[in-house]
């Protein structure tokens, strides 16, 4: 579960438009695909990355003016990541980690795409299953300063984000 706040700033002739928006996602497949992969440098640091791909498809029948609306929003995000575990030998351990990455999210109705910077921060646990195996609750904060443009006309834009989640993940541990 997720919920994002956005502010968003539109150059258009004859002033700026500002655009508040927020979303709140849930449920299994609302969520892009998350991949982190990492290199345990001591028991308890962790060093890797973190991939994110993600596409939304909208469609609504509207009867009357404006008509149907189709929009798809695609969604990447890169970069690395750095995770720190206390009580390296127990079953459950808890964690704290950070990602500084770069997002990029573009739709199409109306044609916009935006690159930024994501600075994200997490504190779960990982609940050893097996020795090599983890199920990994966490929370995790989000900040995003973003710039782009809208299409047609090629209005500039620029953005901030900020967001909170619940997450999820299985881990799988190589000795």
């Amino acid at each position: 579960m997720s919920h994002e706040s956005t502010s968003t700033e539109v150059e258009v002739p004859g002033g700026d438009v500002e655009v508040d928006s927020k979303e709140t996602r849930w449920g299994l497949g609302n969520q892009a695909a998350w991949l982190e992969l990492g290199y345990g440098v001591t028991e308890s640091l962790i060093v890797g990355g973190v991939l994110s791909v993600g596409n939304t498809a909208t469609e609504q029948d509207v009867e009357g003016p404006g008509g149907d609306l189709d929009q798809s929003r695609t969604e990447v995000l890169v970069g690395p990541k750095l995770d720190y575990m206390f009580s390296p030998d127990a079953t459950v351990r808890p964690f704290i980690g950070g990602v500084l990455a770069l997002r990029s999210v573009s739709t199409d109705n109306p044609d916009t795409s935006s690159t930024g910077v994501l600075i994200g921060g997490r504190a779960g646990l990982r609940i050893f299953v097996e020795d090599l195996v983890s199920i990994d609750p966490m929370l995790g904060l989000s900040f995003t300063a973003a710039s782009g443009e809208v299409d047609p006309g090629s209005n500039d834009t620029s953005s901030t984000s900020l967001g909170i989640g619940l997450g999820l993940g299985l881990s799988l541990w190589l000795d």
